[in-house]
């Protein structure tokens, strides 16, 4: 058949191979939107820059440039179509080996997130890691993943270039790798899950049913304020373990419409993610069973992440002061602000009035 060309068409053949020219050009500038758009959503956000802004920002360039020049372990196993096919979620979740394995603990900042990670982590059918999806870059990473940057710590470059290119590979590839044990799970909190930036991994964890959700909370909501407030602002001091010191700090003012504002976010929070993972696996538990050292309680999330009864262990140590008038220089100003409120149950003495 005689071939046509756009000189010799009619009318009558010129309008279909136009629409069908136009198409194809339509279609390839769309892939081209769609996949720099996409780009742009996976990549975590970034938030306001620590005191070593510039240290990690050559860390993440760095990691970027060197995951895309360099072959490593981690590319090649993104390149197996069996691990992961085509990017597609659903085929990531069905490919999956930790099925029915795999948990995320939520939380509020300074719920005593890294006392739960650090027990579950004593026993030995878990493998818990810790906040791997912190905005900066991969840390509390464990495990087989932990051994090799120890071996080569250009490999923490390599995990986190990983983790900003394609968060959802990285979630089921590595972080849900089970390593060999029963129960494999991580930690994300609320103060990460509301960012924009984490749009497309909130979505993916909320869409995953099979993921079991562990739900964190610090039933006194002042306490846990007192300990974000002296972390963040003055001891810079988020966890000690074993013999490190505990910085010795001065009592503090608080503001009370600050805290006030601070404990309707943190319930807010809570009743939005647990609205979130209502159709999920769940599991509530505290800051106080914790600390306190409630079995019972622990031994039921142990049934729940499908491992025996073992006694849990943890070298974290408490940071804050036990009494809170000791450590709040204006706590009866605090207890004044806040008497016949729903949150008058945070002070000791609040059933007595001086």
């Amino acid at each position: 058949m005689q071939r046509l060309t756009v000189r010799h068409m009619s009318h009558h053949h010129l309008r279909p191979w136009l629409i069908s020219r136009g198409w194809n050009v339509t279609k390839h500038a769309t892939q081209a939107y769609e996949f720099a758009a996409r780009a742009i959503q996976i990549g975590l956000c970034k938030i306001q820059p620590t005191r070593s802004g510039g240290e990690d920002h050559r860390l993440k360039t760095g990691a970027a440039k060197r995951a895309s020049a360099q072959p490593s372990r981690v590319r090649e196993v993104k390149r197996d179509d069996q691990v992961r096919p085509k990017n597609k979620a659903s085929g990531l979740r069905r490919a999956s080996l930790y099925q029915g394995k795999g948990f995320m603990i939520t939380c509020p900042a300074r719920s005593g997130s890294s006392m739960l990670v650090n027990l579950l982590r004593s026993h030995p059918e878990i493998c818990s890691h810790d906040e791997v999806f912190s905005p900066q870059k991969v840390t509390g990473i464990t495990g087989k993943y932990l051994e090799r940057i120890k071996e080569n710590p250009d490999y923490l470059d390599e995990l986190s270039g990983q983790r900003y290119s394609d968060p959802i590979w990285f979630l089921y590839a590595v972080v849900l790798d089970p390593q060999g044990k029963k129960s494999i799970g991580f930690k994300l909190k609320h103060d990460e899950l509301v960012l924009p930036g984490y749009k497309m991994l909130r979505h993916e964890i909320a869409e995953n049913r099979d993921l079991r959700i562990i739900h964190l909370r610090r039933n006194n909501l002042l306490r846990r304020y007192l300990s974000h407030y002296l972390a963040m602002h003055v001891t810079r001091v988020t966890f000690a373990v074993g013999a490190m010191p505990i910085p010795e700090v001065a009592r503090i003012r608080l503001d009370p419409r600050e805290c006030e504002k601070n404990f309707e976010t943190i319930l807010a929070r809570e009743a939005e993610f647990a609205g979130l993972f209502a159709q999920h696996r769940g599991f509530h538990i505290s800051y106080e069973d914790l600390v306190n050292g409630q079995s019972r309680k622990l031994n039921a999330l142990l049934e729940f992440l499908g491992v025996p009864p073992r006694q849990l262990t943890t070298t974290t140590r408490k940071l804050g002061r036990d009494n809170l008038r000791s450590a709040i220089a204006n706590y009866d100003e605090l207890r004044e602000y806040f008497w016949g409120s729903r949150f008058a149950e945070f002070f000791e003495d609040s059933t007595k009035r001086e």
